[in-house]
């Protein structure tokens, strides 16, 4: 009985043991959301704050990263219609202060490409057994935005540049107990670039709530943000001055390198005005994580959900990122 109890107690202690080992490989950058913004059409010529999660980072360390979102914009609605693929770009430092503070500074641009995602759009939804909602009926990699109401209508302005901004902001972990980490964020945003869709000089802020919760081999993260905005209008389209977002993801923990994520993006509909514009637009992203060493990779696939004309039709995303 002796020998039994002995064995149950060493079996305990290395399980135990294995669970903290996993909990410690994981628990740093490895333990993250996706970082991806919204890619719906309005959300994307503006400001709109990433999922961050609660690690901060140590002192005195830096991560550099670079990440690109390619989307494709499908709306043939009443009330407007947009047609274009999006092409969303970033550099991004982080820098421990050390005490859960982080520094954050990235430089964006934003601009309509043709990424010849027509095709393989159509492809899809007729193996998914999907609609094709009149993308048979149109020409393949147009660029249109048009909403009759407010007498906008622009074509053909396929590789336009139509935002480039540089952001920064502070972080600060402020809770961390339990495998429970809290941590607000507060940034602002300004545009360098001139376009019919954004103006030089104009200003954004947020402030931005993250929570992470780690147990055995998942992660939960959360997020809130609530930003202001200096750009009230569109080529006539009237925007919402104030916005709020959120966010959630379950991450697994495949092993102490990889790991697959799930996550839910919940944006306030931008526009005022604009039928579906108005209304809160839901992305769903699926992606997979891989760290070694000091590297991590990330890529992820969206797809709109509920309201299907003011979000992407699909979107891809990748980044990598190096801590030093």
């Amino acid at each position: 009985m002796k020998t039994t109890t002995s064995y149950l107690a060493l079996t305990l202690s290395l399980l135990q043991s294995s669970l903290t080992l996993a909990y410690a490989a994981t628990s740093s950058q490895n333990a993250a959301p996706l970082h991806i913004r919204s890619q719906s059409p309005i959300h994307g010529i503006r400001y709109t704050p990433t999922p961050l999660g609660a690690n901060g980072l140590e002192q005195n360390q830096t991560q550099i990263s670079a990440s690109t979102d390619i989307s494709s914009i499908w709306a043939n609605g009443d009330e407007f219609v947009m047609d274009f693929n999006m092409l969303d770009s970033r550099m991004e430092v982080n820098h421990g202060l050390g005490e859960g503070w982080t520094v954050r500074m990235s430089l964006s641009e934003r601009r309509v490409v043709n990424a010849h995602l027509d095709q393989p759009t159509i492809n899809f939804h007729r193996v998914m057994g999907l609609g094709q909602d009149g993308r048979l009926d149109v020409d393949k990699h147009r660029t249109l935005i048009e909403i009759p109401k407010y007498g906008i209508r622009v074509t053909n302005f396929d590789d336009a540049v139509f935002s480039r901004p540089v952001s920064a902001g502070i972080s600060k972990q402020f809770y961390a107990k339990k495998n429970l980490r809290l941590a607000i964020t507060g940034q602002t945003q300004i545009e360098t670039a001139n376009s019919s869709w954004q103006q030089r000089g104009n200003l954004d802020a947020s402030v931005q709530l993250d929570a992470s919760k780690r147990f055995a081999n998942f992660s939960l993260h959360g997020s809130f943000a609530q930003t202001w905005f200096e750009q009230t209008n569109m080529m006539g389209l009237p925007l919402k001055d104030n916005l709020y977002h959120a966010s959630s993801a379950l991450q697994w923990h495949q092993s102490n390198q990889g790991a697959w994520v799930l996550q839910y993006l919940l944006n306030e509909g931008a526009a005022a005005g604009g039928g579906e514009l108005r209304k809160v637009n839901h992305e769903m992203s699926l992606g997979y994580q891989w760290q070694w060493q000091k590297v991590k990779t990330e890529f992820a696939v969206t797809e709109n959900l509920f309201h299907l004309y003011n979000s992407p039709d699909i979107a891809f995303h990748g980044s990598v990122s190096v801590t030093i």
